[in-house]
């Protein structure tokens, strides 16, 4: 019966003691989470992710980790800045800072405009300055105003981000306006675009132009 009764204290003792141990390692492992931490940005990794929250659960517990959210296709980190150097290109060109969006582009970048644009006639552009001169201050000596809404960014392969968009601008000389909608090809080689080709409806741009 002694016997027993040491037995039954030291399984009591022994059960005790781990779930001390256990608490205590909770402890440390929540300790290694930040659980305020607020991630916000719409960009992790420049894949252009959502952040949602997944939850853990002990004891009651209901504070939560963050990680990717799931999407219909898989996330490409081989060139993980890509589209967030094409996004800080169109933030940039947004408040007027072409200089920040000169920046992005490779010394050899080449440029062409769409086939049919008046802007065309300089195809290709080699080069920040050309693309300045060129198309840039083109834009900017014809039009009242000439801003790029709706942009969605989509990740491709070989180093490439689709941007498509739209055109809202007013015409100078004859105060025509034009909504049309464009695509924009961007590859990139060591975050510098390389080279950049655009598509858009010409017809609609020559129609406001001649009025």
């Amino acid at each position: 019966m002694k016997a027993i009764k040491i037995y039954f204290t030291m399984l009591f003792c022994f059960a005790f003691t781990s779930n001390g141990i256990s608490q205590d390692n909770a402890k440390i492992i929540y300790a290694s989470f930040d659980y305020n931490a607020q991630i916000t940005s719409d960009y992790l990794y420049g894949q252009g992710y959502k952040i949602t929250k997944f939850g853990i659960f002990m004891d009651g517990d209901s504070d939560y980790l963050f990680d990717i959210s799931a999407k219909d296709t898989d996330a490409i980190f081989e060139n993980p800045s890509n589209i967030s150097v094409i996004d800080g290109a169109y933030k940039a060109f947004a408040v007027g800072n072409i200089p920040a969006v000169l920046a992005v582009m490779d010394a050899n970048i080449i440029w062409n405009e769409a086939e049919g644009n008046a802007y065309a006639n300089g195809n290709p552009y080699i080069g920040p300055d050309e693309v300045l001169n060129g198309v840039f201050a083109r834009i900017g000596d014809d039009h009242e105003y000439f801003n790029l809404t709706d942009i969605k960014l989509h990740e491709m392969s070989n180093n490439q981000v689709l941007a498509t968009l739209r055109y809202k601008a007013k015409i100078k000389k004859n105060g025509a306006e034009y909504n049309t909608q464009a695509a924009h090809l961007w590859t990139l080689k060591n975050g510098k675009v390389i080279n950049f080709q655009q598509y858009v409806d010409t017809k609609q741009l020559a129609d406001a132009f001649g009025k």
